[in-house]
């Protein structure tokens, strides 16, 4: 995907996909939301499905939801076992970090490249492969989008750290491994949660600590340890975290 297309990407799609993923409560809303996600990437294709690890290292997939991949080609891919050459499935589940397909199979030696030259007869030119780990647990989830292009811009990964805790909550929700109000731990201080209950509300860190009368370099502390507890990538994560666990005050003058 070139950058002309990156810069056609809308806020309001995205922010509209974050909404609706909060709100999924059934398989087949999910696959209406995958599906508007690829639309969002101008994607071919697209599957997701969990899968456990051992030793950094997938061992087991589990709730493959397969939205629009051919099954002759992922029937191909188990059969041959190629989840154990794939560079993009082993280096996954070690990093959890998006995987630009062209660029990561670049690493197969020679004796591994018909997994480079199969895709080709199903018409894959290029994609992206991304995901999160499932705190406390050896599971992650794994969401990939086949595109139609050689060459895939790097801002897409701007745009997959916004969504992609939202589309991996919405995928624990179906298959119903989203943690329950007892699973919560994450120890968090007083201020802290005055602070997160702050950032819930839309204001910066500049206005918080006019408000609580501390420096913006303390919020921003907070913030980070916050961040941390919760297990979560941005604010907007975050506060979806917290709206799980009941961290967030109806009443915001309880705070003060």
């Amino acid at each position: 995907m070139n950058s002309q297309q990156i810069i056609s990407y809308q806020k309001a799609e995205i922010f509209a996909l974050m909404e609706e993923s909060i709100k999924i409560g059934s398989k087949k809303n999910f696959i209406q939301l995958i599906r508007k996600t690829e639309n969002l990437f101008h994607a071919d294709h697209s599957i997701c499905f969990l899968a456990k690890s051992e030793n950094e290292q997938a061992v087991g997939f589990e709730n493959i939801i397969n939205i629009s991949f051919p099954q002759e080609w992922i029937d191909f891919y188990i059969s041959r076992n190629y989840s154990e050459i794939d560079p993009i499935f082993k280096y996954h589940f070690k990093e959890f970090k998006p995987q630009i397909w062209s660029e990561a199979l670049g690493q197969l030696t020679e004796s591994n490249q018909s997994l480079i030259n199969q895709p080709l007869d199903f018409n894959f030119i290029n994609g992206i492969t991304f995901g999160m780990a499932i705190p406390r647990t050896s599971n992650g989830s794994l969401f990939s989008f086949s595109m139609p292009y050689q060459k895939i811009h790097h801002s897409v990964f701007d745009v997959l750290k916004i969504l992609t805790p939202y589309l991996h909550q919405a995928m624990l929700r179906i298959v119903d491994l989203s943690p329950k109000k007892d699973d919560f731990e994450f120890n968090i201080s007083n201020r802290e949660k005055q602070v997160l209950n702050w950032i819930g509300a839309g204001k910066t860190n500049w206005e918080i600590s006019m408000i609580l009368g501390i420096s913006e370099q303390t919020v921003k502390f907070h913030v980070s340890n916050i961040l941390r507890k919760l297990n979560a990538t941005t604010r907007s994560h975050a506060i979806f975290i917290s709206m799980q666990a009941n961290l967030l005050e109806r009443d915001l003058n309880l705070l003060n």
